[in-house]
């Protein structure tokens, strides 16, 4: 089995939002060689991603008396 279909194995066996995640991930280490060169800011690469967690109910419960 070669790298790509262990991952896309791995990806299916994932629920929908933590395939969202991972392509995110993906999609970030794909551009990543953009911020050695300083044309991406890497924390907006990552904004979308982690809002999904960070406006969960969970995450507000979890802050709440801070």
């Amino acid at each position: 089995m070669s790298k790509i279909e262990a991952l896309v194995a791995i990806a299916a066996k994932l629920p929908g939002q933590e395939v969202d995640a991972l392509v995110d991930f993906a999609d970030f280490l794909y551009r990543k060689k953009d911020l050695d060169h300083g044309e991406i800011d890497g924390a907006l690469l990552s904004e979308e991603a982690l809002a999904q967690s960070w406006l969960s109910p969970e995450e507000e419960e979890a802050w709440k008396d801070l």
